[in-house]
């Protein structure tokens, strides 16, 4: 188990549910997630049921192709984040806007700075 509280394959399932996402518009079939991890399909509905249950994604009942990733911050980013402003010396709004940069690819300082607020009062 990982510090974020799911497994490496759960993780990499995470990421290619995001990526497919984001490049198609549309949530992978439980067959596309097998073919992506070499697994058989109730493998990966226990994957996906695991993930649903940790709140990391969301699916809408009985309708295909209905899941999205959860972008909230989950508590333990939140004790992971205090640390690093700690240990850093740095506001949280400068780390998260230093991550959001890194990560997301924010060009434009207003963006991250908003960001940055949205997720401080809790509205990711």
């Amino acid at each position: 188990m990982s510090k974020l509280g799911i497994t490496s394959l759960e993780s990499d399932l995470l990421s290619f549910i995001d990526i497919f996402v984001s490049e198609k518009g549309y949530s992978p079939s439980l067959q596309e997630m097998g073919d992506h991890l070499g697994m058989v399909k109730s493998g990966v509905h226990r994957l996906v049921e695991g993930l649903e249950q940790r709140g990391r994604i969301r699916r809408l009942p009985n309708q295909a192709r209905s899941i999205s990733v959860v972008r909230d911050l989950p508590r333990d980013i939140e004790t992971a984040l205090a640390g690093c402003c700690r240990e850093s010396g740095m506001p949280r709004h400068a780390i998260i806007e230093a991550a959001l940069r890194k990560y997301l690819g924010c060009p434009d300082p207003i963006r991250p700075q908003r960001a940055a607020e949205s997720l401080l009062r809790g509205r990711a």
